[in-house]
Order: C-alpha cells, then structure tokens, then sequence
C-alpha cells in the first residue's frame, strides 16, 4: 500500500467520527473542526510527512468545548488601477523569454489570482495550482519609477498566510510590461508563490524586503470563448437590451427599440472563481458601427453574468460596467485601434455599483 492510500484511509476514520478535514494538497492537511466532545492536537506538514502527521492527531474525550473556526480573510486595499489586468508569465525557470507558459496572473480591484507550480512528490510530475489572495496592504517604491509592493494575504482560510510580491513596470522589451518577484521570505522548499503563516503583525517595511530574480508579465492578447453555461438565449430584464444570444467566441444583442440585431466577439472573460457558482466579467467588440456623420468606430460591452444556483442554470443577473452614448446607452464608443483593457480603463464602471437585472433563458 501506497503512503498516499495509507492517508486516504486515516483521514476517512477521522471524518467518520466527526472531524473536518478543511484542506487537503501538497501543502499538508488542516483540520479546523471537531465534534464537541473531543479536544484536538494537530499537526501540520507537508506532502512527504501526511502520514507522520496524521499519526501525530490524538483527539481524547473532555468535557464540551466551542471550537473556534478559522478566520475568512478580506481584502482592506485595493489595488492600483494601472496593474488591473489578466497577464501572462512570459518566462518562468529559464524557458525562453518568448516561451507560452501557460501560466497567468490576474489583477483585479482587490483580489489576485496567480498559478504558481509545484512538483508531486509521488510521481515527479509538475503541476500548476492557481493560488488566490486579497489586497492586504500596498506601498509604491520611492526613487525606483513604476514599481510597487503588495502585501498579499491568502484568499483561502485560515488568515495570516501571507505573500509580497514586487511589481514593475517594464519598457522597451517585446516580451514583457511588468516584472514580478517574491519579495518576502520563503520556508524551504516553497513554492515561489507559496504563502507563509506570519506570527506577527505584517506590513511593507518589515515584510517585503526581500530581492529575487524577478520573472515578466505580458498581457494577455484580446479574444476568447464564452463559458457553456451562457451559451444560450436570453431575456435581458434592463431598459438597454431586449435579448442577448452567446454562443462559443460571438454574441448577438438585440437593444431594446432597435429592429436589427448587433453582433460581438468575445474580447476579455474573467472568471471569478473565488466568488463561487458561475461569476464572469466579460467585454464584448462590435466592430465598424457607421455613424450619422459618416464616421466608423468600434463599440465596447462590459457585462458581469451570474448564475449562481446550480440548480437553476436557466435565471441569474446581469449588470453593465461601461458608460455609453450608442443603442439607448449600452454601448460605448472606442476606436478601431483601440485595445481593450477590461479591468483597467476600458469598461470605466468596473468598480462602481451597478444594480443588476434579470435575464432568463428563452427557448429551453
């Protein structure tokens, strides 16, 4: 029997009699809760050592207890909005600078998302697990340009797991916009975008003062797929649209008024996975709308879509994050050489309030 098999047999009879195992991957275990009639020592380790550590949780019979669950963390920042985007790492472990990686970065208002590799101790094999954190703190660099210190802390319970990362902006390479580095301590054999359990209070000064080899980020180029769960036909509940048609990279959208249709192509599609259930951000490009005075331009969409309920893939809300003068105000004028930056500049509602509506699959 393998030691993984021997684990996966331990942590049954742990939850069979009643404790919660929060977390399971190549970090270790966390066990954050237990019937009340039992106290819990525990012991967290790494992947190698999930036998030993679970060898060391002795659970005994007391008298009851409230056990303390682990803190969510939020976010008390947000992030600058010039480094808002979804990037790609262009070089990652001495690939050529021009190299696909396949790993990504996404910044957003106050939530970052990075994939970060790592080796399975059992089969040798790399992997890639997309890490997700809040904005803690930040601090812009004095004397050094465009650069700036996050001070980030894991999205994911318990809180204190923290993460710095250096961010700056790069001029003059084809193959990069920002550079980024781990810039607070490591535990030995982290990942390099592993978080750390901090013991004390954590700031910038005192945390983010360590210098890597820094790695860069590229934007990435616009064009995309809409999710499966969209594509279908729907009724849109606000005054701008009638319906809204996805299917695969195209969108058709019918304003509410109008006797002709408008067709889109996917340009951005960020999905919000720490929100749960199906939240996207999408920016969609109509492309060569004649003006009355003999004019073409480009017209730009941003919807945010939730379907939330599993069991109800047919209903869920909309709202629209872009101010516009074209089709009784959904649409908004860019120009044809215009590159579309959704969480930057380009959808300039994305961080206000918008009051969303229903939209309702037709036809199903």
């Amino acid at each position: 029997m393998s030691e993984l098999d021997s684990v996966g047999i331990q942590i049954s009879e742990l939850e069979r009699v009643g404790i919660q195992i929060y977390e399971i991957d190549n970090i270790g275990i966390q066990i954050v809760s237990v019937p009340r009639y039992l106290n819990l020592i525990m012991s967290v380790s790494r992947c190698l050592k999930w036998t030993e550590s679970i060898n060391t949780v002795r659970a005994v019979a007391s008298r009851p207890a409230q056990v303390r669950q682990p803190q969510t963390p939020t976010p008390t920042c947000t992030f600058p909005q010039e480094l808002r985007g979804q990037w790609m790492l262009t070089n990652w472990q001495n690939r050529p600078k021009y190299a696909d990686t396949g790993l990504y970065v996404v910044i957003r208002d106050s939530h970052l998302e990075i994939d970060d590799q790592y080796v399975d101790p059992q089969d040798g094999q790399t992997y890639v697990r997309t890490r997700m954190f809040f904005c803690k703190q930040y601090a812009s660099i004095a004397n050094q340009g465009a650069s700036w210190q996050l001070l980030l802390e894991s999205a994911v319970a318990p809180a204190g797991r923290l993460l710095c990362i250096k961010l700056q902006k790069v001029r003059g390479l084809s193959y990069a916009m920002l550079s980024i580095s781990r810039s607070s301590n490591a535990m030995p054999d982290q990942t390099y975008f592993e978080p750390v359990l901090s013991e004390t209070a954590a700031n910038v000064p005192n945390t983010c003062n360590v210098t890597n080899k820094p790695l860069f980020l590229l934007e990435t180029a616009p064009g995309c797929q809409f999710p499966k769960v969209l594509n279908k036909t729907w009724s849109y509940g606000g005054p701008e649209l009638s319906t809204i048609s996805f299917a695969d990279s195209k969108a058709i959208v019918r304003p509410t008024g109008f006797r002709r249709d408008i067709s889109f192509d996917c340009e951005r599609l960020d999905e919000l996975k720490f929100m749960g259930g199906n939240h996207f951000l999408i920016a969609m490009r109509t492309k060569r709308l004649q003006k009355r005075d003999g004019t073409t331009v480009d017209g730009l969409m941003c919807l945010k879509l939730v379907i939330s309920d599993p069991n109800n893939p047919n209903s869920g809300k909309a709202s629209k994050f872009n101010s516009g003068t074209l089709f009784n105000g959904a649409v908004k004028e860019i120009a044809p050489s215009e590159t579309v930056h959704m969480l930057r500049s380009s959808c300039d509602l994305v961080d206000k309030e918008v009051n969303p509506v229903d939209i309702t699959a037709v036809n199903v």
